[in-house]
């Protein structure tokens, strides 16, 4: 007998992890390798395999080779991406392990598998995979929106922090710092910034802590700047970092500051006469030291009594275009320049065409770096010529026959002229006369005022007023009509200076309705009709309508008269009828089913018809038989038209199919005149 016997050896296993799940980009980790022989009494020789990195990821420098595995040969060369073991002797139940350090230099998820691990006795066995996320950095940009302010003003500093689209998971701890140059604030703040905390630290801290930002998405928010100082300003913040993705870029963004232009102006004159002209001239500063200023603008409306001369006399050095219309009582500049520090002027001819003091303020001037600036000072010129009249009315609406004031107030500019002979005359429109009595109060100068109650005008004459000086005096008027009523005297004159203007005012007379009840309540039983009174009291243009509504079923309305008076009061009847059930007339009430005389009649007949019916079957006269029939069927007929007429007739023009509920019922009466109206109620209760 022969016995034979043969080992079964079992294949060696390899097994690899990293030594931790994600790693920044051109972070390192370890990368450990374990290789078991699992057989108990075999010794595996000849052990080996080989591990090819994926393209994310190399071998670290230095390698950071640790362990060693059965006496073979471990290969990790630096900056590499091969890792191999030959060689190697693994004894029966036991294994080896080394580690080798990988640096990550592309984002995204690193998939790793190595070739079979193989031994001479136990032949080819399996692979080991492991896989790890090699996180980019976050980056960081940034935005001053609008790039250009004027000092002190505001804009908005915008931050845009990004995770990479490669990245397989949120970046975490994201934080960054932003210190601002000088010239320009921030106050104090904190807020919740995408899951972290953004501060604010007056004057120039700007700092964000903590902030979690996912995949394939960003983070932004803004914070408020304050240009406190005149510049050009470049802002960089420190590199945004991450807790798992390492530290990325750093964001500039630039900022102008500018300060406005300054402009003052001056006559060529302290005063001049009535039409005469002089020079205005306008001096423009830049007082950025730095900084050139373009597109540098400014409107100069003139006073009243000033306008540009004939010819207009200008010169300019601002460059840009100037517009200086001759006749007009305006001057302004469009797209000048000024170098940095540099002035430049401008000049045209002004003409005084009233009397007074002018006071002239140019209104602000701008530039397109700097916005608007200030006002420029005032210039004072003084045009001695004729007096000046102004007027006012009491009131800015007044309904029709109404009394109000009408005031008028005459002015010597001259400050060393007395003017003579002071008059004008005023028209009134015709919507106003002077008032019955006409409350003339006040005086002018000695002059005489003519105001006759119930006339159309208001004159003065022979007035003299003191240099420097003015008079006033006021009229009661009445409105006799409707609409706005604008009234412009005539021009007031004096005999040494002259003519001076005209003074308008105006005044609205309104137009209006109102309704007053009288009578406002009725009741009233079904089929009646009840009557109201109010009274139309009218200031109106045209016809005015009367409609009701809110009527009960079965009820119409009436007015009387139709259409009141427009202008003036009426007193008017609104009657409202209502309709009857069927069966029941008006003002009668009505009768149960059965209780009717139509019903009571057909009752009581009925014995009778069967008196006579028995009569006739009993009678051996054929004809009267048939006689007897015939006048049964007679009554029959004349008995049903009468029920007709008791169930389905009603008077005339009565509505007894719908007729009017009982019940409490608010009816509106509005009076119109096209966009004109006026409501009132009036409450109508109906009884069974």
């Amino acid at each position: 007998t022969a016995n034979a016997s043969i080992a079964v050896v079992a294949l060696p296993v390899i097994i690899k992890a990293f030594g931790a799940a994600s790693i920044p980009l051109n972070g390192s980790t370890s990368l450990t390798f374990t290789i078991q022989n699992n057989n108990t009494t075999t010794t595996l020789n000849g052990v080996g395999f080989s591990d090819t990195l994926p393209a994310g990821l190399v071998i670290s420098t230095p390698n950071g080779l640790t362990g060693s595995c059965g006496g073979g040969t471990i290969t990790a060369t630096q900056n590499t991406n091969v890792i191999s073991l030959s060689g190697a002797s693994i004894a029966a139940s036991s294994s080896c392990t080394f580690a080798v350090n990988v640096t990550g230099i592309a984002a995204g998820l690193q998939n790793n598998t190595t070739g079979n691990v193989t031994s001479t006795e136990g032949g080819t066995g399996g692979t080991a995979s492991a896989s790890i996320a090699v996180e980019a950095p976050p980056s960081i940009a940034k935005v001053f929106n609008p790039s250009t302010i004027a000092l002190n003003a505001t804009t908005s500093l915008t931050f845009t922090i990004t995770n990479p689209a490669a990245n397989v998971n949120p970046l975490t701890g994201v934080a960054f710092t932003d210190t601002l140059p000088t010239g320009l604030t921030v106050a104090n703040a904190s807020a919740t910034v995408c899951g972290g905390t953004l501060t604010t630290t007056a004057p120039t801290g700007i700092a964000l802590s903590g902030a979690t930002i996912n995949t394939n998405s960003h983070c932004q928010f803004s914070v408020t700047v304050t240009g406190a100082a005149s510049g050009q300003y470049t802002n960089t913040t420190g590199n945004v970092t991450s807790t798992n993705g390492g530290t990325g870029n750093t964001a500039s963004a630039n900022l102008t500051v500018a300060n406005p232009p300054t402009i003052s102006k001056a006559f060529g004159a302290a005063s001049i006469v009535l039409n005469a002209t002089t020079s205005l001239t306008f001096t423009i500063n830049n007082p950025n030291t730095t900084l050139a200023l373009t597109g540098v603008a400014f409107t100069d409306n003139l006073p009243a009594g000033l306008v540009v001369a004939t010819p207009n006399g200008l010169s300019n050095t601002c460059g840009g275009a100037v517009t200086a219309t001759a006749g007009s009582n305006s001057v302004s500049l469009a797209g000048g320049t000024l170098a940095a520090s540099g002035s430049c002027t401008i000049s045209v001819n002004v003409q005084g065409t009233t009397a007074g003091a002018k006071a002239n303020t140019t209104g602000p001037i701008s530039s397109t770096q700097s916005g608007p600036g200030a006002t420029s000072n005032t210039a004072n010129i003084t045009v001695v010529a004729p007096p000046s009249i102004t007027k006012a009315f009491g009131a800015a609406s007044i309904n029709v026959n109404v009394t109000t004031s009408l005031t008028f107030t005459i002015t010597n500019p001259n400050t060393g002229t007395a003017l003579t002979g002071v008059a004008f005359t005023d028209t009134l429109p015709t919507g106003l006369v002077v008032a019955t009595p006409n409350g003339l109060t006040g005086s002018c100068g000695g002059g005489t005022i003519t105001a006759a109650a119930g006339s159309g005008s208001v004159s003065l004459t022979g007035a003299t007023l003191a240099a420097s000086s003015s008079c006033n005096f006021s009229v009661n008027v009445t409105s006799i009509g409707g609409g706005v009523q604008v009234n412009t005297t005539g021009n007031v004159t004096s005999t040494n200076g002259g003519t001076g203007n005209a003074a308008t005012a105006s005044i609205t007379i309104n137009n209006f309705i109102t309704i007053t009840p009288g009578i406002s309540s009725a009741t009233v039983k079904r089929g009646q009709s009840a009557t109201f009174t109010f009274t139309v009291n009218a200031s109106v243009p045209g016809t005015i309508s009367l409609l009701c509504s809110g009527l009960p079923q079965g009820a119409a309305c009436t007015f009387n008269p139709t259409n009141p008076s427009s202008t003036g009061t009426t007193a008017e009847t609104l009657t409202v009828g209502t309709t009857a059930p069927p069966g029941q007339a008006m003002n009668q009430q009505q009768l149960p089913l059965g209780q009717a005389p139509v019903y009571v009649a057909m009752v009581m007949t009925l014995p009778v018809f069967g008196l006579l019916f028995v009569g006739i079957r009993n009678g051996s006269n054929k004809k009267q038989r048939k006689a007897a029939r015939l006048v049964i069927l007679g009554v029959l007929i004349l008995i049903a038209l009468l029920a007709l007429a008791g169930c389905g007739g009603h008077p005339k023009g009565e509505d007894n199919d719908h007729p009017t509920p009982p019940g409490t019922y608010q009816i509106t009466v509005t009076a119109t005149n096209g966009t004109t109206s006026a409501q009132t109620t009036v409450t109508l209760t109906v009884t069974p």
